[in-house]
Formats: C-alpha cells, structure tokens, sequence
C-alpha cells in the first residue's frame, strides 16, 4: 500500500520557505513534518517526494513479545532534480530536517528511530535522533529526526551491539558463576591429589628407611 505525497519548488518568498508542511497519516498514527521550499533550496532540488508503505517483510520479532517488534509501516522521503534524478541528501541541517512523529496512542513501545541501510541490508539509526514525550496537537509523541533522506521505521527491536536483555545478562552471570566453581573445584582436587601422594611418599621413605 503506497500514499505518496509530491512537492515542486516553485518561486516563494523567505516567509513561505520557512512554513512548515504537515503530513498526517491519521490511520497510522504518523505524522510527518517537513520545511519543503527550505529543504528544496537547501539541497537546489526540483521537487520532493513522500511515500508511506507497508512493507512486506517487517516487523521483525526478536522475542515473540508485542513490546518487542518494528513497525511494518515506511515513510520514504527522496530529493529529485529537474530531470527526475534522485538527489543524495546525507547532511542536512538542522533546521531544515524532516521530523517523523508517533502517536503515543498508537504506539506505545517505541525506543530507537531506524532507517534501511541498503548496503547491510539491515535497518541502522546512523543519523537520526529519538525524543520522547514530544507533544504535537495536544497528544504525546515520539519523534525521528532525521539528517539523510531514505526509507524510515521505529520500533522497540533488541540490538545486540547497544547492549543485553536482562535475561542474557542473567545467563551470562550464571555461566561465570558456574565456570568459577567449576575452576574451584579442580584446584581442589588437584591440591588433595597431591597431597595424597606426598603422604604416600612419606610412607614409602619410612618403610625403606625401617628395612634398611
């Protein structure tokens, strides 16, 4: 399912580069805020270009729990010249950065904003900013803020590279509590171990000792 929305630049004024545009997904709980004519110029593209999909492949479920998955839901935001040519936006300034809002009522479980990174074919969060409690019309948000322009997602997904579950932490813990032990207990026996050979050596030097 695709909704797109289609931008051109066109002559305006310094006041009406600065206004921003709304984008409201109501159905999704999704609202998108751009600065279009100020994006446009920024970057000197022709027109710009918003798609929301579904796409077929999400949401990743990393635990089974509802609390634990990505939104199946994109917001693609591209750039494009006079001639139709995608223009590769990756720095863009702050003022000017499309902001991609989550109605808390829709979404309760959302932590990390996430973007597709078509050369690790993973979703990545280099580049994009996550605020809590945002408030947009009255009702809270969570907010992307993003520098590049691609396919964006948020979601509540485990990354193994920012940190561990709880319940990893605990078996990790236990592994090493268990190894520790373990390493214990061998040092024991092996102490005993020698320790029971030398008694038996004592004992053999005295029955030498009494035959000679």
């Amino acid at each position: 399912k695709l909704n797109k929305y289609l931008y051109c630049n066109e002559v305006s004024s310094k006041n009406e580069e600065k206004e921003e545009k709304v984008i409201d997904y109501k159905d999704k709980g999704i609202v998108v805020i751009l600065h279009p004519k100020f994006m446009l110029k920024t970057k000197n593209a022709y027109s710009a270009q918003v798609v929301q999909y579904d796409s077929p492949i999400m949401p990743i479920k990393t635990s089974g729990e509802d609390d634990d998955s990505t939104l199946d839901t994109f917001i693609s935001i591209t750039l494009y010249d006079n001639k139709g040519n995608e223009v590769n936006v990756d720095d863009l300034p702050e003022n000017v950065r499309p902001k991609i809002l989550y109605n808390r009522s829709y979404h309760k479980y959302l932590k990390h904003c996430f973007f597709y990174n078509e050369k690790t074919q993973d979703l990545d969060e280099t580049g994009i900013t996550a605020d809590d409690n945002i408030q947009f019309d009255g009702k809270k948000h969570f907010r992307c803020s993003t520098k590049h322009l691609t396919s964006f997602t948020a979601g509540n997904y485990y990354d193994p590279n920012k940190g561990l579950s709880g319940l990893a932490i605990f078996f990790i813990v236990l592994g090493v509590v268990l190894l520790v032990a373990a390493l214990i207990l061998v040092v024991i026996i092996i102490k005993k171990k020698k320790s029971r050979n030398s008694v038996e050596d004592i004992d053999k030097s005295k029955g030498n000792m009494e035959l000679m």
